[in-house]
C-alpha cells in the first residue's frame, strides 16, 4: 500500500516539475513543436513508474514476528467438551487480504485513468488533424504586417556630393562622401550606425600667398543614427534619418610618429561634433528587397578643435539599400 502511493506521489512531483516549463514555452516562445512535446513528457510521466525511487512516505515501524505470523488453530475440543486431535493448517490472515484487496483496487483506478486520458489525447489528436486540414494560408495583408513585426537587417551603401556649402564656394570645391550604413529594421523604424570618408579639393589660388589644391579629407563615424520608414507600400520607401557625428578632419596637416626602429609622418586628424539629417526615397527593384536609395542630406558641424567657426553644407545622395526580413 505505502509503496503504491509513493510510486503515485513520486509520479505527481515529476510531473509537476515538468508542467512548469511547459507553460512558461507556451506562454513566451512560439514553438508549438517544442511545447507539445513537453506536455506528451509531462503524459507520459504520469503513465510509468518512476525511474528512480524514493522514500516519498515515512516507513513503518518493524512489526514483531510474533504478530505478523498467522495464527494456528489448535483447539483440540470437540464438541461437547470432549478431547480431539490438534488442528493444523489453518491459517486467519485477515488484513493481509485486506491490503491487497485496497492495492489491486488503486492498481485498478489507475490503469483505468491513464486509458481514459491516452484515449482522450487520441480523440484530440484526431480532431486537430481534421481541422488542421481546412485550414488555408492567411490574406496576404496579415502575413505582410506579421512579416513587418520581425527583426530584420538593413545595409546600404552610397555616395553624396556636397554642392551647397556654408563656405566661399571659390575656395571649397565639391567634392565626394562614401558611406555605409547598417542597422536592426523593426519596421517602422531602423537603429544603426554609419561609417564613411569625405574629401574635398581646397583652391588656393584664390588665397593671397598660398597656391595649389590640396584635399580637405574627414573620417566620421555617426552612432546612432535612427531611420523612420513607411515599410507598406510596394514599389517605393520613403524615410527619414537623424544621427549625430564624430568628425575627423584633416587639412596638410602631419605629425611625426615613432617606433622602436624608424620614424615616419603620419597625417594628424582634429575632432569636432556635427548632426546629418536626410530625407529619401528607396525604389524597389521588382519586390527583390534591393532598393535605388535617393536622398537629399544636410550636414552640420561644430567648431570642435578643427574650425574657426561652424559650418553645413547640402548633398545629394545616391546609392543602394537592401532589406532582409
Amino acid at each position: 500500500m505505502s509503496t503504491l502511493l509513493e510510486v503515485l506521489l513520486i509520479n505527481a512531483v515529476s510531473a509537476t516539475l515538468l508542467i512548469g516549463p511547459a507553460l512558461v514555452l507556451s506562454r513566451f516562445v512560439s514553438r508549438p513543436a517544442l511545447v507539445h512535446t513537453l506536455w506528451a513528457l509531462v503524459l507520459i510521466k504520469l503513465l510509468t513508474p518512476p525511474v528512480v525511487e524514493v522514500a516519498a512516505l515515512p516507513q513503518p515501524r518493524p512489526v514483531l514476528a510474533a504478530a505478523s505470523m498467522s495464527h494456528e488453530v489448535t483447539d483440540t475440543r470437540l464438541p461437547g467438551g470432549l478431547p480431539g486431535k490438534p488442528v493444523s493448517g489453518a491459517r486467519v490472515m485477515p488484513a493481509q487480504a485486506a491490503s491487497v484487496r485496497t492495492t489491486d483496487l488503486l492498481v485498478a483506478v489507475w490503469l483505468t485513468g491513464s486509458i481514459l486520458v491516452t484515449l482522450l489525447v487520441l480523440v484530440r489528436t484526431a480532431r486537430f488533424r481534421r481541422l488542421a486540414a481546412t485550414v488555408s494560408p492567411a490574406p496576404a495583408a496579415v502575413q505582410q504586417r506579421a512579416e513587418e513585426k520581425k527583426v530584420g537587417f538593413t545595409w546600404a551603401l552610397g555616395m553624396g556630393v556636397p554642392i551647397i556649402l556654408d563656405v566661399p564656394r571659390d575656395v571649397v570645391r565639391p567634392g565626394a562622401n562614401l558611406f555605409f550604413f547598417g542597422g536592426a529594421d523593426f519596421g517602422f523604424f531602423v537603429i544603426g550606425g554609419d561609417f564613411g570618408l569625405q574629401w574635398n579639393p581646397i583652391d588656393l589660388n584664390n588665397l593671397p600667398g598660398v597656391s595649389g589644391r590640396r584635399p580637405l579629407s574627414r573620417i566620421y563615424l555617426s552612432v546612432p543614427e535612427v531611420r523612420f520608414q513607411v515599410p507598406d507600400l510596394k514599389v517605393v520607401l520613403p524615410y527619414i534619418t537623424g544621427a549625430f557625428d564624430m568628425n575627423f578632419w584633416n587639412f596638410a596637416e602631419t605629425g611625426v610618429s615613432c617606433g622602436y626602429w624608424y620614424c615616419s609622418t603620419v597625417s594628424v586628424y582634429r575632432f569636432t561634433p556635427g548632426f546629418t539629417g536626410k530625407a529619401g526615397l528607396a525604389f524597389n527593384v521588382k519586390e527583390s528587397g534591393v532598393y535605388i536609395d535617393v536622398a537629399f542630406q544636410y550636414s552640420f558641424t561644430g567648431k570642435g578643435s578643427f574650425f574657426a567657426q561652424s559650418g553645413w553644407w547640402l548633398s545629394p545622395v545616391f546609392g543602394v539599400l537592401v532589406r532582409r526580413r
